[in-house]
């Protein structure tokens, strides 16, 4: 017994110190929590969120509740994933609500809490020395004590012939957009989920027949969601183990597929020519990660791993949330939870290293505050009359932005033109038309689709694009007509 006992403590011993090694090589890696240094920073977040869907809005509400600086980086789509859903019908407190008013709920309690927002998108982070640097697209850098992540993932293409060269005319990820484009026409919405179903139910108001094609033998839509779209046999149609194989167009416009379907019992494979006037795709999603790779701890498909029940990273201080980290659930109710979460773990980290409310007021002149967009530099019109005054007679270059208030790619490229409009004060004119409210001018300028920028100079078009651009891309487009 006592040979056995001496043989256990040994082990113990042995484990004990080999758990050592590995503390002290951790501590080694990890960046050094010394509070004397953010005496040397001039622009200092002690929270700063990347990403401004559910999980950064949820994160935003806790960090300022818990009396902290909160910087959250908007990104190229502000508002997330949930800007392109229609009725909500599982978010806690609300019957039946939509995604964008959704969102503009979430953002507008930030602000009274005194969260700042910035109109920009992460370019570089540097996780390898505290406090981390984070540097956007614009080359605006500053530095944060604390870092939560909540990027979440983009939706997947098919990758075939068509999808591309379509992509913004007839091909979409985005029925809310783009479905009334589509009155009493054939469409394609590609998946077998709860979006799909979305999709295509929105696809069902407009549509005169809506194809919902499925890889696999089998719905992956939750219950209630496959019951509402067969309440509509006559409208959806339902094809299995089908794909997509080219999407046929005229130049202009999609005209048809080429449609893989299999044979389960002889697994034979076969083509067949359809006609189709749209395709909606909604199969699945890739993390926004690429930031973070040789930073952080990144799963087989390239999720944030986070610790146990925390929101924690691979890295101290430095926290994920939502779907950039969870590739189960993908719900905006638990992704702001996650938020929660996170910002209740960025809160414990600051104080375990003692940064606490006496400090955080010390330090409040080194905080970072975003530039505020002067909104008042946009200009609106929705006639004709207007249009020769404000474009037709101005001395500078004019874009306009057809946007639609219900149109998800819409509104989120609305922070960025307001920004761009400060930007090239003087030098560029920039103005938006609301289509439900100017029909002449949609008429005049044969706008199909929106979003859609137009810019004119000297009373001419000299160039027009339809779909979303992020900061950068609208940026250089506008660089070559400034004055």
């Amino acid at each position: 017994m006592a040979r056995f006992s001496a043989k256990i403590l040994l082990g113990i011993m042995l484990g004990l110190g080999i758990l050592g090694v590995v503390h002290f090589y951790k501590q080694i890696e990890a960046p050094v929590f010394d509070l004397n240094l953010i005496s040397k920073y001039r622009k200092l977040a002690p929270v700063a969120i990347i990403g401004s869907g559910p999980a950064g809005l949820g994160a935003g509400i806790y960090a300022a509740r818990a009396g902290l600086h909160t910087v959250i980086i908007e990104g190229s789509k502000p508002g997330g994933l949930l800007m392109g859903t229609t009725d909500v019908e599982n978010w806690p407190g609300e019957k039946l609500i939509l995604g964008p008013d959704l969102i503009t709920r979430l953002r507008t309690q930030n602000q009274e809490l005194g969260v700042k927002f910035m109109t920009a998108t992460v370019d570089q982070v540097d996780f390898s020395k505290w406090p981390y640097e984070i540097t956007t697209t614009d080359k605006v850098k500053f530095n944060a004590l604390t870092v939560i992540i909540a990027t979440g993932a983009t939706p997947k293409t098919l990758g075939v012939p068509g999808e591309q060269e379509y992509w913004g005319k007839s091909v979409s990820a985005c029925a809310i957009c783009d479905a009334p484009y589509f009155k009493d026409l054939n469409v394609a919405v590609v998946g077998g989920g709860d979006s799909a179903m979305e999709e295509a139910l929105q696809l069902a108001a407009y549509a005169k027949q809506v194809l919902v094609i499925v890889r696999g033998n089998k719905l992956r839509a939750s219950a209630r969601m496959q019951a509402r779209v067969q309440a509509l046999p006559e409208t959806i149609k339902i094809i299995f183990n089908s794909s997509i194989k080219t999407i046929v167009g005229n130049g202009e416009d999609v005209t048809g597929i080429e449609l893989v379907t299999t044979e389960v019992s002889t697994k034979k494979s076969q083509v067949t020519q359809m006609p189709i006037d749209g395709v909606f795709l909604a199969i699945g999603y890739d993390p926004n990660t690429k930031l973070f790779v040789g930073q952080l701890d990144l799963d087989a498909a390239g999720y944030i791993k986070v610790q146990g029940r925390t929101q924690a990273t691979s890295k101290p201080g430095i926290f994920a949330a939502g779907e950039v980290s969870d590739n189960y659930y993908r719900q905006a109710g638990i992704a702001c939870a996650e938020g929660n979460k996170a910002a209740l773990d960025a809160d414990r980290f600051l104080q375990s290293i003692g940064f606490n409310a006496e400090l955080a007021k010390q330090n409040f002149t080194r905080y970072f505050q975003p530039k505020v967009t002067k909104s008042n530099l946009v200009s609106s019109i929705s006639s004709l009359a207007e249009l020769e005054r404000e474009v037709m007679q101005s001395k500078i270059p004019v874009i306009l932005d057809f946007w639609g208030p219900h149109c998800p790619a819409c509104t989120q490229m609305l922070p960025n033109f307001e920004d761009l409009a400060e930007t090239f004060a003087g030098k560029v004119k920039f103005i938006k038309i609301n289509v439900s409210e100017a029909e002449d001018l949609v008429r005049k300028f044969y706008v199909l689709r929106i979003p859609t920028f137009i810019i004119c100079r000297n009373g001419e078009v000299v160039t027009q694009f339809v779909g979303s651009k992020d900061k950068k891309a609208l940026t250089e487009i506008i660089e070559q007509f400034a004055g």
